[in-house]
């Protein structure tokens, strides 16, 4: 990885019992993920131990939203960084601190310096995974938190009745 770029906390993938890369291309697939960012820094809003303790009590939801929404220059970062990588805004939301865009895989790869890879699970179902740590240019190091939808592989299996 090139110095220029951080890595998101968390992103390793481990691969799962019997799961297996498949030679299919994908870079020609589209995908829409969902870029998660920080709270705003200069929000003045409670701290994550009184949000998880439940002591905190906004007085209003106009000002709950407020204290918890992402910072606009944060989502204008985030928008220049998509559209030079060829990425299309799809969806913006400060208050839920997220911002959706789509492309093509290869795009995709090239913006969060993974591989992405058809793969199998041992009972035989396809899914899109990726292979390395998802990383973003240093100007976003801290102000992106999470990226979802590269790893599309099934999170429960129902169970044989």
């Amino acid at each position: 990885m090139s110095s220029d770029r951080v890595v998101i906390p968390g992103s390793e993938l481990k691969p799962r019992e019997g799961e297996r890369f498949l030679p299919a291309a994908v870079n020609s697939q589209n995908l829409t993920i969902t870029i998660l960012l920080r709270r705003n820094p200069k929000g003045g809003g409670p701290s994550e131990e009184d949000l998880l303790s439940g002591r905190y009590r906004p007085p209003s939801r106009e000002a709950a939203e407020a204290a918890l929404a992402a910072d606009p220059s944060d989502i204008a970062a985030v928008r220049s960084f998509a559209e030079q990588y060829g990425l299309r805004i799809v969806d913006e939301d400060a208050s839920s601190r997220r911002v959706r865009v789509q492309g093509p895989v290869s795009d995709l790869e090239r913006a969060f310096g993974v591989q992405v890879k058809q793969a199998e699970s041992p009972s035989g179902k396809q899914f899109m995974t990726y292979s390395g740590v998802i990383s973003v240019p240093k100007a976003l190091g801290g102000i992106v938190t999470g990226v979802l939808g590269l790893d599309q592989r099934p999170a429960a299996v129902p169970h044989a009745q």
